[in-house]
């Protein structure tokens, strides 16, 4: 139990700092969209009915969460280039005495942060877990419930009966299955596995354009692969549950999708048509006052509850409002603004990641470092200049038996675990990362206990004393390497 805690704590201490910034990010994008929203909703209408901007603004709002795991589990694997000059081991130089309150040192006992960080990465690998769980076993009792409700599939002779030309046309070459059903629900379409499309009995009784412009709102949505794009945005939020600004973004992108269909639709059919259009909705929402319709037109639709009230009352506005005649304009406008929405984007998610600081609870200066041989003696100490070697020693010698066990030093991120690195002299090896540029050194292993990208706790085994590469007898060089140089670690291993 120890060596997990061990090991996910730099991790979840990394995560937890992550996480928090996220939901700070987040909430400036909410605040900057709800200010547009609020000052020029009324001038630009058509942001309501911008899937894009909304799916943008989800995506600017909840990826640098993702990106920010994704490229620090990348970079993990990177072996760095630590040009350093080759140790000649040499034993017997020097003893020096260690203090051995160091080197029994080993932690007993976790923070308070530390405990949070732990706490928070649990309950939100669960809180995934049962958020991803629940849309899966929603889907598929939805899948229940569609094969109870539907009557049977339409025959293809029947479509020239109930659609008009080009809808048929659509819905033979999509493979789309049509079904009838009994059950006081709205029409809607489903785009997972198969494109199905189920009408309520009552759509038949209708009049043929009331009938038409119902049919054509559902195959706008499997040709705008809205269903798809619903179901994605659906399982985004979900690895995401804990930012409460998703939600409301999650909600504004529902409203487009429906919006944007209505103005698809309203594009395609005769200017007299829009009055039937608006009735033809409210008939449909009274016919089934009584059902629970959360899934209007889409199966994944995520408005519930009093969320519907202001969301038709916007759709109709809308509905009534549309002019034809604005239709080209308006089009180049919306293209134009998605253009530059986008690459703003764009520029604001690179931008954080080149210029990303180092913002993790494991980057903390290292002040003190735990002997990473216990009981061990200092065979050639830091600068030491023999006549074999010829030069300064630039580590330090730790003389055991062979086969004694080695800690790291401090805790941190392995980066190199290799049985030859750079020079065969070094033998079995093991560079651990502490940040703050700092990196601790572990060569002429017997054995490596740890492998790249994993993370350590101080004074947790990563290997055991050997006598591989080039050595006289069993010990441990140790080298402690900050900003790239060879520095010596006594003060930091003394009192």
């Amino acid at each position: 139990m120890t060596e997990i805690v061990s090991s996910l704590l730099p991790f979840s201490l990394d995560f937890l700092v992550i996480s928090f910034f996220s939901v700070l990010w987040a909430g400036m994008v909410f605040a900057v969209i709800w200010l547009v929203t609020i000052y020029g909703g009324y001038r630009f209408k058509a942001i309501y009915q911008w899937r894009s901007f909304w799916l943008c603004a989800l995506v600017v709002s909840g990826s640098p969460f993702i990106l920010a795991q994704v490229t620090d589990r990348l970079t993990l694997g990177l072996v760095p280039d630590l040009n350093f000059e080759l140790p000649v081991a040499q034993d017997g130089a020097s003893i020096l005495p260690v203090n051995m309150a160091l080197q029994n040192y080993v932690p007993t006992s976790l923070s308070v942060i530390e405990l949070l960080a732990i706490f928070w990465l649990l309950l939100y690998a669960s809180g995934v877990f049962f958020k991803l769980l629940k849309v899966i076993l929603s889907q598929f009792f939805y899948g229940k419930r569609l094969s109870l409700i539907t009557k049977g599939q339409l025959p293809i002779i029947e479509f020239g009966q109930l659609f008009t030309s080009s809808q048929s046309d659509y819905l033979r070459r999509s493979k789309t299955q049509v079904f009838i059903t009994q059950a006081a629900v709205t029409p809607f379409v489903m785009h997972f596995l198969n494109r199905k499309l189920v009408l309520p009995a009552y759509v038949l009784s209708l009049d043929t354009d009331e009938r038409n412009l119902i049919v054509e709102h559902e195959i706008m949505h499997l040709k705008r692969l809205d269903p798809l794009l619903i179901l994605m945005v659906h399982i985004f939020t979900c690895i995401l549950w804990f930012n409460p600004f998703l939600g409301w973004m999650k909600s504004r992108f529902s409203w487009s999708v429906e919006l944007g269909c209505d103005r698809e639709v309203l594009k395609s059919c005769k200017q007299d048509l829009h009055r039937v259009y608006a009735q033809t909705m409210i008939d449909t929402l009274r016919k089934n006052s009584s059902h629970k319709a959360s899934d209007w037109a889409v199966a994944f639709s995520f408005l519930k509850g009093s969320s519907q009230v202001p969301f038709f009352r916007r759709r109709l506005m809308n509905i009534m409002e549309h002019s034809k005649k604005d239709t080209t304009n308006s089009d180049l406008e919306v293209h134009f603004r998605a253009m530059l929405f986008c690459s703003c984007s764009a520029i604001l998610i690179l931008g954080g990641l080149l210029l990303r600081p180092d913002l993790t609870m494991a980057s903390e200066e290292v002040v003190t470092l735990i002997v990473p041989v216990d009981s061990a003696r200092i065979s050639s100490p830091f600068g030491d200049l023999s006549e074999i070697r010829k030069k300064s020693h630039e580590g330090t010698d730790f003389a055991a038996p062979l086969g004694t066990p080695v800690v790291s030093a401090a805790t941190g991120v392995v980066i190199v675990s290799t049985d030859e690195y750079k020079h065969k002299n070094y033998g079995k090896i093991v560079i651990i990362d502490h940040g703050n540029s700092t990196k601790t050194l572990y060569s002429h292993l017997h054995d490596r206990e740890v492998e790249v990208g994993q993370s350590v706790r101080a004074g947790q085994s990563i290997g055991t004393v050997g006598i591989s590469g080039r050595v006289t007898g069993p010990h441990l060089h140790f080298e402690l390497i900050k900003e790239g140089k060879r520095i010596n670690p006594a003060p930091l291993l003394a009192n």
